[in-house]
């Protein structure tokens, strides 16, 4: 917003337009209109509505700018990145989950089965949820450009970062007991309790016990966090 000054001169040299015509039009002197432009004064809120009927823009267009452009190449390869990284996740949870449940029901080794479900399947899901929001957007689909935007994209990612604090301690723990049992043949020792971080885990745990349950957690939120990457 503190741009408002710069925010009307683009328009107003986008629409061709002279200080001295866009005045005219808004009925004040053309020194008013400068000294909008140059941020001496603002325009008051039935002034912005003026000059964005005028200027046949949006008042947001005056407030924080105008919208960029969408590069569509790179639009088209982010779409093509996603699908990729989505599909060589997903194909590996596939292929992968007969040999981790052959290892579980023989062994007891749950390492592979919980990396598959804890990392590799919301990973993939959420590429996926990523991916289809992306080309929603390459289809015409436009992202919000509202100033609360900003706070629920920090809010997704925060919620991801928490999600991976939570689960990496347990699936490093997966990983040394498979050690464990190859190496001795047994483990002695169990995941330790700690309150509030074993309710949240056994949360995460209850999510990700089948896939399907994974793919409707992970793939709206995929789709939400590409949404309002571009917001601000």
């Amino acid at each position: 917003m503190r741009d408002i000054g710069k925010n009307i001169r683009a328009l107003r040299e986008k629409a061709g337009l002279t200080q001295e015509a866009l005045a005219e039009q808004l009925f004040v002197t053309r020194q008013t209109v400068s000294n909008y432009e140059n941020g001496r004064t603002r325009p008051d809120l039935d002034m912005l509505l003026t000059i964005a009927d005028v200027l046949h823009a949006e008042v947001t267009d005056i407030l924080y700018g105008i919208p960029t452009p969408p590069d569509r190449k790179r639009m088209l390869r982010s779409l093509v990145t996603g699908g990729v990284i989505a599909l060589a996740l997903i194909s590996l949870v596939v292929i992968l989950t007969p040999t981790a449940l052959e290892r579980f029901r023989r062994q007891y080794d749950m390492a592979l089965l919980q990396t598959l479900r804890l990392l590799a399947a919301p990973a993939g899901f959420l590429a996926l949820g990523w991916t289809l929001m992306q080309l929603a957007l390459v289809l015409g689909v436009k992202p919000p450009q509202k100033p609360w935007c900003n706070a629920v994209r920090n809010g997704l990612l925060v919620n991801l970062l928490l999600f991976v604090i939570i689960t990496l301690p347990y699936l490093g723990w997966q990983l040394w007991c498979s050690w464990h049992v190859w190496r001795f043949g047994e483990v002695q020792s169990s995941f330790p309790m700690i309150p509030v971080y074993q309710q949240l885990l056994l949360w995460i745990l209850q999510i990700t016990k089948e896939y399907t349950t994974t793919c409707f957690a992970c793939l709206p939120y995929g789709a939400a966090v590409r949404y309002f990457w571009d917001s601000h």
